[in-house]
């Protein structure tokens, strides 16, 4: 058992696909991405492990956007980051 520490890319818009870096490995959406959002994201963050979308978004989500991501090795997680403000990036150390 160790320290595992995570950076968690935020994203609260559409908008804010296009200022996405290579770097990022984790998102999490504050919106329900469609299709051609994802695509875009991968094309930004061609080295993307895993996306974070809330439950109640998950329901009404294109049946292709977990296609998509399983067939470019991204895990789509169920999840919330409560009590968050707009930022940027949220960090999660879990010991």
């Amino acid at each position: 058992m160790g320290v595992y520490y995570l950076k968690i890319r935020m994203l609260n818009s559409r908008n804010e696909i296009n200022r996405l870096g290579e770097d990022e490995n984790f998102i999490h959406f504050s919106f329900r991405p469609s299709d051609i959002d994802i695509l875009e994201i991968l094309k930004h963050c061609p080295n993307l492990k895993a996306a974070q979308i809330p439950p109640s978004y998950m329901k009404s989500l294109s049946g292709n956007v977990p296609k998509i991501l399983k067939m470019q090795g991204v895990e789509l997680l169920k999840g919330d980051l409560k009590g968050t403000k707009v930022i940027k990036y949220m960090e999660v150390i879990d010991k």
